[in-house]
């Protein structure tokens, strides 16, 4: 709605003559001083901008909601090394435990993140245990037992995910024409040391 004001305009409302007689010729201007507020009505209907904040907002929570049911793997990880949180009137502070991070980002790690990794990471440990109930029963660790998961199946972007950490770590292996995929022989030494801290949750295949 738009507003404009007049203060105090002189406004001349009339020219009169008053003349009293033939020898004497008067005029007279009649005036008023107004103190006037002219209102201007707007009759246009702003629909659009509630329509644009509420759309703006909707797209927001999507996004935070895709966010965390894609990622929340991802998520987990990143809040295990989380080392410091605090928000303040200077903004959200995060610190990292840049001493975990260097460890994980090698392609050795020590014997304490391993069963860290096998007690926190459940899908991790399902791959494994799963590896090692078919894998323990041959033999030789010349033979190895391989698996895959299909693309259908509702754990298979975390199956995956921690497939490719496993075979980045050097545990597990691929083969590219079965696509399947199995321990290399650094996985099997590894779930035969870290045998006890294997659950009994296989894929059941």
């Amino acid at each position: 709605m738009d507003t404009i004001k007049t203060h105090n305009t002189t406004v001349i409302t009339d020219l009169k003559d008053t003349t009293i007689n033939q020898f004497t010729k008067t005029i007279t201007f009649e005036k008023y001083t107004v103190d006037t507020v002219y209102i201007k009505n707007n009759t246009d209907c702003d629909w659009l901008t509630p329509v644009k904040d509420f759309t703006i907002t909707f797209l927001w929570i999507a996004l935070i909601v895709f966010i965390i049911i894609f990622f929340r793997k991802q998520l987990k990880k990143l809040i295990t090394h989380v080392k410091e949180f605090s928000i303040g009137k200077d903004g959200v502070k995060i610190v990292l435990d840049q001493a975990k991070i260097m460890a994980f980002s090698k392609s050795e790690i020590s014997p304490e993140l391993i069963r860290e990794k096998l007690r926190d990471d459940n899908m991790t440990n399902k791959i494994l245990s799963t590896f090692w109930n078919r894998q323990k029963k041959f033999k030789s660790d010349n033979s190895r037992w391989s698996f895959t998961l299909f693309s259908s199946s509702k754990e298979y972007s975390d199956f995956i995910n921690s497939m490719y950490e496993l075979i980045e770590f050097g545990f597990v292996e691929h083969d590219k024409i079965t696509q399947q995929f199995y321990l290399s022989l650094k996985g099997i030494n590894l779930c035969r040391q870290f045998e006890s801290g294997l659950k009994k949750d296989i894929f059941k295949i």
